[in-house]
C-alpha cells in the first residue's frame, strides 16, 4: 500500500484563495486577513484587477502623488458697479500757464464829463503896434543896379552879412556889414571888381568866425572864393579855385566839422556838379582840392 504525501500550499495558491474570498465577499476578508502575517502578501501575489475600491477603507491605501493642475477655466462675468467712494483731498496747485494772447480791443467807453477850465495862461509878448508892419524893411545899398544873387549869414558878432552883386558898371561882389540886429543900416564894400564878377554868391563864416564867400567869375568862367579879413568884411582875399572850362555857377558854401570849407557848383562845360574842398581855413589858393 502506497503512502500518501501531503503537499503544502504554496504562497500563490494562498493569495489565490484569499482574492477568491475577497470577490465573493467582503465579510470573509476581515476573517482571512487576521490568519495571514503582516507582509506576507506582496504585490506579486496579487492578480492585476482582482482588487477593487470597494475592498480597501478609506485611508488605508496611501495617497499618490499630485497630479498636475488643471487649464484654468474661462473667467466670469464682470460684477456689478460698486458704490462711489468718497471723495478725495485737492491736489496740489500746478505751476501758471503761459499767458495768452491778448484780446481784441473792446469798444470806447462814453465820452466823460467836460473837466473844469484850466487857468489862464500867461500873457504873450506885445504885438506891433496898430497900423505897423511886424518886419522892418531897409534899403542898405541903392547905388546903381545892385542886390542880385544874395546870400546872407550871421556873424559871430551876431550882426548880418550880406554877399550880393553890383551890376552897375562891370559887376562886381559887394558885401554889407549889418550895424545892429535888425540891420537898419550897413557897411557897404566892394571886395571884387576884377572885371565882371560876383554872381551866383554865398556865403557862410569860418572857424576863424570871418566871413567865406563863393562865387562866379563871369569874365573867365571861373569858380572864385573870397575870405574876408575882419569881422565887417571890409577886405578880403579873392582866389579863383577852379578854372577848368566854364564852371562855377549856381555856388552853395558851407563850413564843415573839420573848420575847413566845402563848396559845391555847376560845370557848364561837362554838365556836372562839381565839389570844392578846402583843407584850410580861408581856402588860400595853395590848399584845396577838386
Amino acid at each position: 500500500m502506497s503512502r500518501v504525501r501531503h503537499h503544502r500550499p504554496s504562497p500563490a495558491i494562498v493569495v489565490s484563495v484569499i482574492a477568491l474570498f475577497i470577490v465573493l465577499g467582503g465579510t470573509s476578508f476581515a476573517a482571512v486577513t487576521k490568519l495571514l502575517p503582516k507582509n506576507s502578501v506582496g504585490t506579486k501575489q496579487v492578480i492585476d484587477h482582482s482588487l477593487l475600491k470597494a475592498d480597501f477603507k478609506t485611508g488605508q491605501l496611501p495617497r499618490g502623488a499630485a497630479g498636475p493642475p488643471g487649464a484654468a477655466g474661462a473667467q466670469g462675468p464682470a460684477g456689478a458697479t460698486g458704490a462711489q467712494g468718497p471723495q478725495g483731498p485737492a491736489g496740489a496747485q500746478g505751476p501758471q500757464g503761459a499767458t495768452g494772447p491778448q484780446g481784441a480791443t473792446g469798444p470806447q467807453g462814453a465820452k466823460g464829463d467836460t473837466g473844469a477850465t484850466g487857468g489862464m495862461g500867461p500873457t504873450g509878448p506885445a504885438g506891433p503896434p496898430a497900423g505897423r508892419a511886424p518886419f522892418a524893411l531897409t534899403t542898405l545899398d541903392s547905388t546903381g543896379f545892385v542886390g542880385e544873387f544874395t546870400s546872407v549869414t550871421v556873424g559871430t558878432d551876431g550882426f548880418g552879412l550880406i554877399s550880393y552883386y553890383d551890376d552897375d558898371t562891370n559887376g562886381d561882389l559887394k558885401v554889407a556889414h549889418c550895424s545892429n540886429l535888425a540891420c537898419t543900416a550897413a557897411t557897404a564894400t566892394t571886395l571884387d571888381s576884377t572885371e565882371n564878377v560876383g554872381t551866383f554868391t554865398s556865403v557862410t563864416v569860418g572857424t576863424d568866425g570871418f566871413g567865406l564867400i563863393s562865387y562866379y567869375d563871369q569874365t573867365n568862367g571861373d569858380l572864385k572864393v573870397a575870405h574876408c579879413s575882419n569881422l565887417a568884411c571890409t577886405a578880403a582875399t579873392a582866389t579863383t579855385l577852379d578854372s577848368t572850362g566854364i564852371v562855377g555857377e549856381f555856388t552853395s558854401v558851407t563850413v564843415g566839422t573839420d573848420g575847413s570849407g566845402l563848396i559845391s557848383y555847376y560845370d557848364v562845360t561837362n554838365g556836372d556838379l562839381k565839389v570844392a574842398h578846402c583843407t584850410l581855413p580861408g581856402c588860400p589858393a595853395y590848399a584845396h582840392n577838386r
